[in-house]
């Protein structure tokens, strides 16, 4: 099973980029929990650009072999 971790790629109008998961948004501030653990708040209005970054993290499955598929 594969399970979808949004993730931006923030650009900010003075070259800052961060990346993380945007918590919050709003005509006035964006709330980012950055890939380090840390919570970065920044005015929206500073932002010039939003990516998302296309990530997914695998959880762990069993193994199908042809002996044990039903």
């Amino acid at each position: 099973m594969n399970l979808s971790i949004d993730i931006k790629k923030v650009t900010f109008t003075d070259g800052t980029i961060v990346q993380g998961q945007v918590v919050q948004m709003n005509v006035d501030s964006i709330t980012i929990w950055t890939v380090d653990d840390s919570i970065v708040v920044r005015k929206f209005a500073d932002v010039e650009r939003l990516e998302n970054i296309p990530t997914s993290v695998s959880a762990p499955q069993s193994e199908v072999t042809p002996s044990n598929r039903k």
